[in-house]
């Protein structure tokens, strides 16, 4: 990641598995009539779950994941000496 990137950029550094035994993203809309999507993904399909308490559950989850995740100063240098290894 280039410099510049780290200024339009942030992120947090969390155990793979944090809880959650699949990625997922929480989609939401601008418009307050559409809600909050939860999008699944595996290597063999994908999901969206659209009830409102599937939707809270992956909230929490997030929630949970990111109180457990590193601050984005040691998250940033964690993946800077990573990358550093890796090259």
């Amino acid at each position: 990641m280039s410099r510049g990137a780290y200024n339009r950029t942030s992120a947090s550094v969390t155990e793979y598995h944090a809880g959650m035994p699949a990625p997922f993203r929480i989609l939401g809309f601008p418009v307050r009539d559409d809600l909050d999507v939860v999008y699944l993904e595996s290597h063999t399909s994908s999901l969206y779950l659209e009830r409102p308490e599937d939707v809270a559950h992956y909230s929490r989850a997030f929630d949970l994941m990111r109180a457990a995740a590193l601050d984005i100063g040691p998250s940033r240098d964690l993946m800077a000496r990573l990358a550093k290894e890796l090259t």
